[in-house]
C-alpha cells in the first residue's frame, strides 16, 4: 500500500510540476516583444459577390466594404422610398418622412436608422399663422408641428425590403411596409 500511495503522490508532484514548467514558460514568452502578426482579413473585407439589393461603399480609412440599400426607387403598397448614398426619402398615403443617415446592412442584410416622420392631413392649412408688415398672409406652417422623430427597421433580401416605422416620442408603430426594387408605389394621397 505504501507504493500505491507513493506513486498517486509522485504522479501528482510530476503533474503539479509539469503544469507549472508550463505556466512560467507560457508567461516568460508573453513577456518577450515580438510583433504582433497581421490581423486576417475579416469575411466582410474581402471581395464577395454583393446580392441585388446592396451596394457596397469602403469605410473611410479602411479596405472593408459595407453594404448599403441599392440606391434609387422603391416601391409598395401605400409607400414609396427614394434611396440615396447619404440616407433616404419616404412618402406614404398620408404622411411623409426622411432618414437622416446613409443606410448600412448588417450581415444578414437588417439595418436599424434614425429619420423623420410627418403625418399629412391634405388641402391647406386653414389657419393664419402670421400678417407681415405688408399685409401679406402667411398659411400656418403645420410641417414643424407634425414633425416626430422616427425609427426605420427592416430587412433587404434580394430586390425586396420589408420595413417598419416606429415613432419613437412615443413607441408606437407606424406601420409595417414591403417594397420592390424599381417599382411602382401605389399611392392614396389624403384629401383635405
Amino acid at each position: 500500500m505504501l507504493f500505491i500511495f507513493s506513486f498517486k503522490t509522485t504522479t501528482a508532484t510530476l503533474c503539479f510540476s509539469f503544469a507549472l514548467a508550463l505556466g512560467l514558460q507560457g508567461d516568460s514568452c508573453r513577456r518577450q516583444s515580438s510583433p504582433a502578426p497581421e490581423a486576417s482579413p475579416s469575411p466582410q473585407a474581402k471581395s464577395t459577390p454583393r446580392a441585388k439589393g446592396e451596394e457596397g461603399a469602403k469605410a473611410k480609412g479602411s479596405d472593408v466594404v459595407v453594404k448599403t440599400i441599392e440606391t434609387g426607387e422603391w416601391g409598395g403598397a401605400r409607400i414609396s422610398l427614394t434611396v440615396t448614398k447619404e440616407g433616404a426619402t419616404v412618402e406614404y398615403d398620408c404622411g411623409n418622412g426622411t432618414i437622416d443617415q446613409r443606410v448600412e446592412l448588417d450581415i444578414d442584410g437588417r439595418f436599424d436608422v434614425r429619420g423623420t416622420h410627418e403625418d399629412e392631413n391634405g388641402g391647406s392649412p386653414s389657419e393664419i399663422s402670421a400678417t407681415d408688415d405688408e399685409g401679406k398672409v402667411s398659411p400656418a406652417d403645420t410641417s414643424a408641428k407634425n414633425r416626430r422623430p422616427a425609427r426605420y427597421t427592416g430587412r433587404v433580401d434580394g430586390r425586396t425590403l420589408s420595413l417598419t416605422v416606429t415613432l419613437t416620442d412615443d413607441g408606437s408603430t407606424f406601420g409595417k411596409f414591403v417594397l420592390t426594387k424599381g417599382a411602382s408605389a401605389r399611392l392614396n394621397k389624403c384629401r383635405g
